[in-house]
């Protein structure tokens, strides 16, 4: 595992955003697709990983979900997934099993997708009303 979070901390550095976050589908522990946060406040970088697994893989076979983000020092901080990607991978992306995310020590949690849980909800979800406009 510890070549996967290095590999990530390397893609998270590609990102071109002030948020250093990646995300990856593993299957046997092989990276199978990934994905970076383009902080274009629509969409995580894990939630367009499984997006990304369901429109190109026909079988559904079952992979572990891995994201993390570092800090401008490259140490692993906080990326358990928000509210809104947490209630998407419970609801809809049965083909995960096991989720890691790193937190706020800098290390990684495990968790299985049924037991993720996450109440916070992002400053871009926070600020947009319900017509779909974001609040200045």
């Amino acid at each position: 595992m510890d070549s996967v979070i290095k590999l990530l901390i390397d893609w998270a550095l590609m990102a071109q955003s002030r948020f250093y976050h990646a995300a990856v589908l593993l299957k046997n522990k092989v990276p199978i697709e990934y994905t970076l946060y383009c902080n274009s406040g629509t969409i995580h970088a894990e939630a367009q990983s499984c997006r990304a697994y369901v429109q190109r893989r026909h079988q559904r076979k079952k992979v572990a979900l891995v994201v993390v983000r570092i800090d401008a020092h490259r140490n692993l901080t906080c990326s358990k997934p928000c509210f809104h990607c947490t209630r998407m991978i419970r609801r809809h992306c049965p083909f995960i099993s096991t989720v890691y995310y790193s937190n706020w020590e800098g290390a990684l949690t495990k968790t299985t997708r049924l037991e993720l849980e996450n109440s916070h909800k992002t400053c871009f979800n926070r600020n947009v009303n319900k017509t779909g406009k974001i609040q200045r």
